[in-house]
């Protein structure tokens, strides 16, 4: 699951990356065996996420029920929900706990959330947790920071792996960095 909202700008283009969905290859963490936290919910995770790509408007209590479950897809789409609403705190807050029990898109939108409040070191750091996990959003926010720092061939190499998984974001930033 990949739900992420992070607002990039450089060179000629600004990029968001806040769609919510899965891509080929796997853009979540694969539970641990006996992992009761990472499986717990399962069924009420992919409502979430379901509900988050078709921004239905019960969300929120899809996302709530499967947190409230220890489902980390659940709780990282509260993160994304809250990010959303402009709720910094809360949003770390839900990041962190899915993060905690090893959800990529936790650690993405951990990324995220550093990069907005302009800690680049960090983001880094949590964007490739996330990369490392096979996450899409992470490998494009590891672009997204590289062209931030310049670093155009390690931007692009980033994007293109991104892209590949098929995230849409890195897709067109890709094409924009062709086009200038």
């Amino acid at each position: 699951m990949r739900c992420v909202v992070l607002v990039m700008v450089f060179g000629m283009f600004s990029v968001v990356l806040g769609a919510c969905g899965s891509t080929a290859g796997g853009d979540q963490a694969s539970p641990a065996a006996g992992d009761k936290a990472s499986t717990a919910g399962q069924e009420e995770g992919a409502a979430c996420v379901a509900a988050l790509k078709a921004h239905q408007t019960d969300t929120k209590a899809l996302c709530t029920d499967a947190a409230n479950l220890g489902n980390a897809d659940g709780i990282a789409g509260l993160g994304f929900l809250a990010a959303e609403a402009g709720d910094k705190a809360s949003a770390k807050s839900w990041y962190q706990k899915a993060a905690d029990l090893g959800n990529a898109a936790g650690m993405a939108g951990l990324g995220n959330q550093d990069a907005l409040a302009g800690d680049l070191a960090s983001a880094k750091s949590w964007f490739q947790k996330a990369a490392d996990l096979g996450d899409s959003a992470g490998m494009a926010g590891l672009g997204f920071v590289a062209a931030l720092e310049g670093d155009k061939a390690s931007a692009k190499s980033w994007l293109q792996k991104a892209a590949d998984l098929g995230n849409q974001d890195a897709i067109d930033a890709l094409a924009k960095i062709d086009a200038s």
